[in-house]
């Protein structure tokens, strides 16, 4: 569920140039970030699997906190596209408990702010508050894993909403569908797919979406990012009666694995209801313990395509958008009335060119993204959540929320940066012999999916 501004930040994600994106109003922060405080952070595993890391920080009078499940929409089922994006829906605006469909949400709005987002590999709801509201927003976030409730009603008002995000995706300039364009591949490189429809043309079975929910939405799945003016040992209570009372599930991620290399056909075309061509080539390769090397050769690649001028985005998997099961790829996004098939000659010529990056190159590239960012100091936050609230004619209460989500965007950053792992037992020779390979032009795989 997100805004324009929000789905801006996914095209941005998706396109490599930054690690991640946040949800809610988007903000700058100045060049000069000041002096870092000193680093307090809690790491914290409950009984039931639930991890949640604990970055207390005095002096800002906010708390961020985001709720992040390790599923996301290459976990889409079979012939259903949107289905986790759907869930991510619901779980905002659904009846819990005693609570109405809308109740929840609206209350912490009322309050601060509530938001979600579902990317590739994850998907996170993230809660911009007081610090009095820690406990309620926990509780919220404990209602939802144990006593969620979805009704066909349910889900007959949140499809127009996604189909919504659609809408508004294409009339941005650039064509930002590389979020979109990702669910469309998973359906056609994981299940064999050739007409991935994103637009929900069907109203899902709530008992199966309920299910779906279930298996993936659980404590063992879940990471929780707690930061700001809050004491850290009243933090842990709440947590420990909140999210460690629900029982632990079974469950996890849904689906096949990634496909092995060369089992993908060489070329497949696909076909989509969006006025655009998404053109992927992947480089399917047997070469994990590169994986974040590659990874940062193909947005070598990305970045030199976005400067094309009949290109509206261009996107790859991989740092910038972990991606699971997905292959290794660099997609671009065209008009109707390009030719893909010329797409995907220039994507072809971008990743001969990117094979020529040393192995020095693609290993800083990949520790680069992979290094933590550095804490900033409440009088920093502060300074940032005032500056921007200046830039944009916002009364001056709306300056906690926005240090609230300054916080949460470090924090989801570095969370994801967690999950880059270059190798630094890898060798020259080692990773220059990987990059061969796995760039090779008679090993890639072309996906093409257009109108019609």
């Amino acid at each position: 569920m997100a805004d324009i501004r929000t789905l801006l930040a996914c095209a941005l994600l998706l396109a490599c140039s930054t690690l991640a994106a946040r949800t809610g109003p988007a903000h700058a922060e100045p060049a000069d970030a000041g002096p870092a405080r000193a680093d307090i952070r809690l790491d914290i595993r409950l009984d039931n699997g639930a991890r949640a890391v604990l970055e207390p920080l005095p002096g800002v009078d906010a708390v961020s906190v985001i709720a992040l499940y390790g599923t996301g929409y290459i976990d889409d089922p079979p012939g259903t596209a949107q289905t986790v994006h759907l869930i991510e829906h619901l779980r905002l605006t659904a009846g819990t408990g005693n609570a109405e469909p809308g109740q929840t949400q609206a209350e912490i709005n009322a309050i601060g702010a509530a938001n979600a987002e579902t990317l590739a590999h994850a998907t996170y709801y993230d809660y911009a508050i007081p610090p009095d509201a820690l406990e309620r927003a926990l509780r919220i976030e404990s209602d939802r894993l144990r006593t969620l409730r979805v009704t066909r009603e349910d889900i007959e008002r949140e499809i127009p909403r996604i189909r919504q995000e659609l809408t508004t995706v294409l009339s941005m300039p650039g064509l930002p569908l590389g979020k979109f364009a990702s669910m469309a591949a998973a359906q056609a490189w994981l299940h064999g797919i050739d007409t991935p429809d994103l637009t929900l043309p069907r109203t899902p079975d709530a008992r199966s979406v309920l299910a779906h929910t279930h298996r993936t939405h659980r404590p063992g799945n879940l990471t929780l990012l707690i930061s700001g003016g809050f004491d850290p040992a009243n933090a842990e209570r709440i947590l420990r009666e909140t999210i460690g009372a629900v029982p632990p599930a079974a469950g996890g991620r849904a689906g096949q694995p990634r496909p092995e290399p060369g089992q993908l056909p060489a070329i497949r075309r696909a076909r989509w209801s969006l006025p655009a061509h998404a053109v992927f080539v992947a480089m399917p390769h047997e070469h994990e313990d590169a994986r974040a090397e590659l990874e940062a050769i193909a947005a070598r690649a990305s970045f030199a395509l976005g400067q094309r001028p009949e290109i509206r985005s261009a996107f790859a998997s991989g740092v910038a958008a972990a991606s699971g099961r997905l292959p290794l790829f660099v997609a671009v996004i065209i008009g109707a009335d390009e030719n893909a098939d010329e797409a995907a000659d220039a994507i072809h010529r971008a990743l001969d060119a990117a094979r020529a990056t040393t192995p020095q190159q693609a290993r800083a590239s990949a520790d680069h993204l992979a290094r933590p960012i550095d804490p900033l100091p409440a009088e920093r936050i502060n300074a940032i959540a005032r500056q921007n609230a200046r830039a944009r004619g916002l009364p001056p209460s709306s300056q906690a929320v926005l240090a609230a989500q300054i916080m949460g965007n470090r924090a989801l950053q570095n969370l994801l940066r967690e999950r880059i792992a270059p190798n630094t037992a890898l060798t020259d020779e080692a990773l220059e012999a990987a990059a061969r390979s796995a760039l090779a032009r008679e090993n890639r795989r072309v996906l093409v999916i257009s109108p019609g």
